[in-house]
C-alpha cells in the first residue's frame, strides 16, 4: 500500500512579540514588515549630537515602516506588533540600522563606521562601541556612524515628554525608575532624581 503524506497548511503569522527586558527599553528591526505600535510602546528613531555625544530622538506615532530600525520605550513585559499593509516612508536622518537575522553590522554608506549597541553598561544605559567579531541580534537594531565623527559611546537622554521637576513626592503606588530605566523598590530609595510616573523628580 503507497505511503500517504498529509500536509497541513501554515496560517501566515499576521504580528511578532517583541519582549522588553527590566530597563525599559528594546531594540527592533523589520525589512519586511511595518508594524503597529502598541499602546504603552513608544518607537524611536536615533540620530548623534555630535556636540554632546548625545542622542537625538524622533517617535514614530502609529507605524514603524518597514526597513526602519527603532528603539522600543516602554515598562518590561511582552507587547504584541501587528503587521500593518502600509506604513509610509522610513526617517531620513535615522542612524540606527539592523538585520533580520544573526549577522555582523553592515556601513549604511560609503566610507568607515564606527558600530554602537544599546546596553545597560558600567555608565547606565548607553550606545556602547562593539569590538571586532560582533554579531547583531535577529531583528534587532544597531547605531551606525561615521568613524571620524565618532566618539566612544553616546547616552541615551530620555525623549521629549518628560515634565517639570518634583521635590520629594509621594511615592506609595508609583511606579519608579532610574534615569537609566532600572525600576526602583519604592521603599528604599537613595538620593537622586528618578522617573516617577513619567515625570522627574527628585528624592533628597
Amino acid at each position: 500500500m503507497p505511503k500517504v503524506q498529509i500536509f497541513r497548511r501554515q496560517t501566515p503569522a499576521t504580528s511578532v512579540d517583541v519582549t522588553i527586558g527590566s530597563t525599559g527599553y528594546a531594540t527592533l528591526y523589520y525589512s519586511n514588515k511595518n508594524l503597529k505600535i502598541p499602546s504603552g510602546v513608544t518607537a524611536y528613531t536615533c540620530k548623534t549630537n555630535d556636540g554632546k555625544k548625545t542622542i537625538d530622538t524622533r517617535s514614530y506615532t502609529s507605524v514603524i515602516p518597514s526597513g526602519s530600525a527603532v528603539v522600543l520605550k516602554a515598562n518590561p513585559g511582552t507587547y504584541t506588533f501587528q503587521f500593518a499593509a502600509t506604513g509610509g516612508t522610513p526617517a531620513a536622518d535615522n542612524m540606527l540600522c539592523g538585520t533580520d537575522k544573526v549577522a555582523a553590522p553592515v556601513a549604511p554608506g560609503d566610507g568607515e563606521y564606527t558600530f554602537y549597541k544599546l546596553a545597560d553598561g558600567e555608565n547606565g544605559l548607553r550606545f556602547y562601541k562593539v569590538e571586532n567579531g560582533f554579531k547583531n541580534g535577529a531583528h534587532k537594531a544597531y547605531l551606525a556612524v561615521p568613524a571620524s565623527v565618532a566618539a566612544d559611546s553616546y547616552s541615551f537622554e530620555l525623549p521629549d515628554g518628560i515634565e517639570d521637576i518634583t521635590v520629594n513626592p509621594a511615592l506609595e503606588g508609583a511606579t519608579v525608575y532610574t534615569l537609566s530605566g532600572v525600576r526602583m523598590n519604592t521603599n528604599k530609595l537613595p538620593a537622586g532624581i528618578y522617573i516617577v510616573n513619567g515625570k522627574k523628580v527628585v528624592i533628597k
